[in-house]
């Protein structure tokens, strides 16, 4: 169903992962490093998993909205969490096919259990990666989606040029953030500068087709075609 590098390319990516791992760094979008929402861990790492089960839910949906999932496509999520937004995916259709990546293994265990029917089927693949590696073939998708993690990103440009890379010509990115007019009060706290939004809306163009911002209630969601 889905398959990653030939074994030579994964282990150059596994290295530079585990050597170099591109989490530890401080994200392009925030002024501190990793917190234990961009890289869960621990006892910690389980509590904020289940709080972003439930919290990222609406934020989930709105950008399910806004993107046309049909039997027979496969579809990347990127930082899947504690993988909800993947098992509404697969519930879409039988037909449809789930890949996920995140660099948190917690996160992935977790993930795995929310979503065991599709896993022993081989309808979900879940692995541990990131935006800027996800170690999975060219052109491989039709639809690309990303929720609440661009910020975390160690390196913005990389990341998108990885999904360019992955998803299929005519098919779908969307990738949401929390919106600073969202009608709850910590998530207004998390939305990025006006400056910023436009940065990354600059960069999806220089990439992928038709870049479209869209301002949904709890999030700012940038959906394009592509690659360019």
């Amino acid at each position: 169903m889905f398959e990653r590098f030939p074994d030579r390319r994964r282990v150059r990516i596994l290295v530079f992962m585990t050597s170099i791992n591109p989490w530890q760094k401080k994200p392009w979008a925030l002024d501190k490093k990793i917190n234990n929402f961009g890289l869960p861990r621990g006892i910690r790492g389980w509590v904020t998993g289940m709080v972003m089960y439930w919290g990222n839910r609406p934020h989930q949906r709105e950008i399910l909205s806004l993107v046309d999932i049909r039997p027979g496509h496969r579809v990347l999520d990127v930082g899947y969490g504690p993988g909800w937004l993947v098992r509404t995916i697969s519930e879409i259709s039988p037909e449809v096919s789930v890949a996920g990546v995140d660099p948190s293994e917690q996160m992935r265990r977790m993930a795995v259990r929310h979503n065991r029917r599709g896993v022993a089927s081989g309808q979900v693949k879940l692995w541990v990666g990131s935006a800027e590696a996800t170690g999975l073939s060219d052109a491989s998708f039709d639809c690309v989606l990303s929720v609440n993690n661009l910020a975390l990103w160690p390196d913005l440009d990389a990341g998108l040029r990885e999904l360019a890379r992955v998803l299929r010509p005519g098919g779908t990115l969307a990738i949401a953030w929390h919106s600073s007019a969202a009608p709850d009060k910590i998530q207004r706290s998390l939305g990025l500068p006006e400056e910023k939004l436009e940065f990354v809306r600059a960069r999806m163009g220089e990439l992928f087709v038709d870049v479209k911002r869209k301002d949904m209630e709890n999030t700012v969601v940038f959906v394009a075609g592509g690659p360019l």
